[in-house]
């Protein structure tokens, strides 16, 4: 659901909008400009790359999930919080 969100309001596919794994060129470090503290950064970076028409390549990874991170998991209750400043992001 993230990732048509992600596309529906930055114009931008990827398969795994909120991965926390980026890599970044001198190029784009310099330029993108992040606000957020919590889980809607993923989907702001690619709001950021949409904004500065910047092109970007996903590598497919392997996801190794420990049994900390199972027990720490995304709870859907987080998604309205995402959503709204995704929202913000957008038209503010």
């Amino acid at each position: 659901m993230s990732n048509i969100i992600t596309l529906l309001l930055f114009n931008r596919w990827t398969s795994d909008s909120q991965s926390g794994l980026r890599g970044f060129n001198r190029y784009a470090i310099d330029r993108i400009k992040i606000t957020s503290q919590r889980m809607e950064v993923s989907s702001e970076i690619i709001r950021e790359l949409a904004r500065l028409k910047l092109t970007y390549l996903e590598i497919p990874i392997k996801s190794i999930y420990t049994r900390y991170s199972l027990r720490k998991g995304q709870q859907i209750s987080n998604a309205p919080h995402v959503v709204w400043k995704l929202l913000l992001q957008k038209f503010v």
